[in-house]
């Protein structure tokens, strides 16, 4: 797959999904937006704030979707829709932003 000075191609992007193109301005888009909603999920985090961290999971899923960063976005999807007294939130949280950096980092190095 030739790449055009106006696509970034993502191979082995988290998941190891198939490859796909991403428009430089998306790509610039996520690079520039993702680590500051992931600082808002890691505040909310620390605050304990069960309704804010499923809403900032929310908001964040589907971007990590058209990323084709599926196991971040389903983590995220998880913790949107977590019952508030489910002991495993911090972990679930936890994991998400690990798999959210990850996803980041990739995106950084092409």
């Amino acid at each position: 797959m030739q790449e055009s000075k106006d696509t970034v191609e993502l191979s082995k992007f988290s998941d190891n999904e198939k490859l796909f193109e991403l428009d430089e301005e998306f790509a610039q888009f996520f690079i520039e937006n993702l680590p500051g909603e992931l600082d808002k999920l890691k505040q909310v985090c620390k605050q304990h704030d069960i309704s804010a961290i499923k809403f900032q999971a929310h908001k964040m899923a589907p971007t990590l979707r058209m990323m084709k960063s599926e196991k971040a976005a389903g983590l995220l999807k998880s913790l949107s829709k977590i019952e508030n007294d489910n002991a495993d939130i911090q972990q679930i949280a936890e994991n998400a932003i690990f798999e959210v950096e990850s996803a980041i980092s990739d995106l950084k190095g092409l």
